[in-house]
């Protein structure tokens, strides 16, 4: 079979050779404005395996930019990230997120989501759900 000239297989590109940090960084941005166009947001839940963490990631990294300190966050990706409209700070989703995987559990345990108002395992979750739709 024969092999480009970074040793990988041109049949099979994904099993080329390694991407650089650049190119996995323009990757995942990828991923992300498919996950936008899918979806209509940029608020990746951190269950979404690899794109979640890198949603998060960039969050750190914007976070610590703004404290003065160095990071693989470039003005240019800042920009790239802030035009396709990711949400830099959403302090209620980890809040959100939480809640509706303990929904999730109760779904399973009483085969639906009509969580009573005054639940008393779970008090605030019976509180999200009248308010809250999923």
């Amino acid at each position: 079979m024969e092999q480009n000239s970074s040793g990988g297989n041109p049949e099979h590109p994904d099993k080329q050779r390694k991407l650089s940090r650049e190119e996995q960084w323009d990757a995942r941005f990828e991923d992300l404005a498919q996950y936008k166009k899918a979806h209509g947001h940029c608020r990746v839940p951190r269950t979404v395996p690899i794109l979640g963490r890198w949603v998060k990631k960039q969050r750190e990294q914007h976070k610590m930019k703004k404290d003065g300190h160095s990071t693989s966050l470039t003005d240019e990706r800042l920009n790239r990230l802030n035009q396709l409209g990711f949400v830099w700070d959403f302090p209620k989703m980890d809040d959100w997120e939480t809640r509706f995987e303990q929904l999730i559990e109760y779904k399973a345990k009483h085969g639906d989501t009509l969580v009573p108002k005054k639940y008393p395992t779970n008090p605030s979750l019976g509180r999200v759900s009248l308010t809250t739709t999923f």
